[in-house]
Order: structure tokens, then sequence, then C-alpha cells
């Protein structure tokens, strides 16, 4: 991993982990490309706040033209950012909602109901989503660690365990948490839904960290004449490639995505 990537995910220990780190030393082209990476993944302020945080640090050395730049690039993308909560409400896969709402409904109407468990499985299968969806997918990461570490302890994971056996999740939550350990250094011990690290993940991160776009591909089809159909390629060829990468982590999580995708793609042109 080169030195713009390794910075980048230190912003991101400081910015929403609030870790005490040092980066390693760069120039103001890097620094600049390294503000340009975080803007890719949607979490501008994040990687903001965590130079600032690092200011003062000597060992960092970060020029005064990037501290100095930084608070107005702070403001002129000052979006508002993704939450866990988002994530668990409005990224969940089409074709796990029916499975998740019976486990929802049941969780509801129990004794020992843990409304953090159920939000931590909503973020767990939203993560996925997201990461099936799009190469930019750190933003997603971010918030599921953030909310292990906040409310982690919270957590029923016997029961996150049953859920996730039932739902065939266990290799891709196993991934989700590989992911955190490699990008933000998490310890085993905060991750008691991995069953084993999985394998790949520096890779992954990387691929992730080299996306130029912070928006998902759009994979659709569209009539171009009397019975004939085309479709936007390079999507297609993203979501395939994608597929393909994560099937050995969740196989059956990734033919009902990419079955999904395709089944809403040919409603379109009914419509």
């Amino acid at each position: 991993m080169d030195i713009i990537k390794r910075n980048f995910l230190l912003t991101l220990r400081s910015g929403a982990f609030n870790e005490s780190v040092h980066f390693h030393p760069m120039s103001i082209y890097k620094w600049r490309k390294l503000l340009e990476m975080a803007n890719n993944q949607g979490v501008i302020s994040l990687s903001v706040n965590g130079i600032r945080n690092q200011q003062y640090d000597a060992e960092s050395r970060i020029p005064q033209k990037i501290l100095q730049g930084i608070s107005q690039l702070a403001i002129n993308h000052n979006t508002s950012a993704i939450t866990a909560e988002d994530i668990g409400q409005n990224h969940l896969s089409g074709t796990l909602k029916n499975k998740i709402e019976n486990i929802r409904e049941e969780e509801l109407h129990s004794i020992d109901t843990s409304p953090e468990t159920l939000q931590m499985l909503y973020i767990i299968v939203g993560v996925a989503t997201i990461i099936l969806a799009s190469d930019s997918f750190i933003h997603a990461l971010v918030e599921m660690g953030k909310y292990l570490r906040t409310k982690g302890d919270k957590v029923d994971f016997v029961k996150l365990e049953d859920w996730l056996n039932e739902l065939s999740l266990n290799g891709m939550a196993s991934l989700e948490a590989t992911l955190l350990i490699t990008a933000f250094n998490f310890s085993e011990d905060e991750l008691p839904f991995m069953k084993k690290k999985a394998d790949g993940a520096q890779k992954i991160i990387n691929q992730s960290l080299e996306t130029t776009s912070a928006t998902e591909d759009t994979w659709h089809f569209k009539e171009v004449g009397v019975g004939v159909y085309a479709g936007n390629t390079t999507a297609m060829r993203n979501k395939l490639g994608r597929s393909l990468r994560y099937a050995k982590y969740a196989p059956l999580t990734v033919v009902r995505d990419l079955g999904a995708t395709i089944v809403k793609s040919l409603k379109e042109i009914e419509e």
C-alpha cells in the first residue's frame, strides 16, 4: 500500500475513531491527492478532522498550505454524512428484506429484545449491499466501526451469529470484520461475529481506494430498437467483476444480489 493510502486510512483512524496517530511526511501534492481520495470515498469531513487532530504533531509534518486549506474544503463539502442508522434503514438488500422482517418481528416480541443487535444485523447486511454495489465503500465501513466502538458492548453476538447463519451471511460478515482489522486496526476481540480472517482483504481495500467515484454503478437496460436492448456495459462489467470477487465469501448473497439487479433492470424496460 502506498504512502497516500496509508495516510488516508490514518486520517480516518484519527478523525472517526479519535486515535492518536503519526502521519508519514508527504509533499503538498500527495496531501492533495489524499484529500481527493477522501472526497471520492465520501469521507472528506472525517479526513479533515483527522488532519486537524494531528496538526501539532511534529512527526507528521503536515504542510501549512494543507492546514490552511482544509477548513474551507470541509465547508465546501459539508454534506450530511451517512450514519450507521442510515445504512441499517436504507441500504438493505431487497432480496433479504422478507427474512430480515421476520427476524425483526420475532425479536420485537422476544423477552430479551435487543435493538442494538437488530441494528448490528441491519448494518452488516447494509454494508454487504454497498460493497456489492460499488467499490467506494469506505464510508460504510467507517460507520460500522463507529457503531461497534460505541454500542458493541450492548450487542448480543450469540443471537447475531444465529441470524447470520439463517441469512447465509457469515462469510460476508467475516470479510467486513477483516476489512475493519486491515483498514483501521480493529482487534479480533472487537469482532466476535468473525468466524475467521478472510483472505484478500488488503487487495480489496486497495481496489476501493483506487476508485474515482463515490457513486455506485447504475446497471440498466434500455430499448434502442424494436426488440433490441442495450445496457451500460461498463457498469455491467464492474458489477459482474464484483460479483465474482465476493462470491467465495457469500455465494448465495452474491447470486441474490445479482439476480435482483437483473430483475430490476428488466422491470425498467417494461416501464
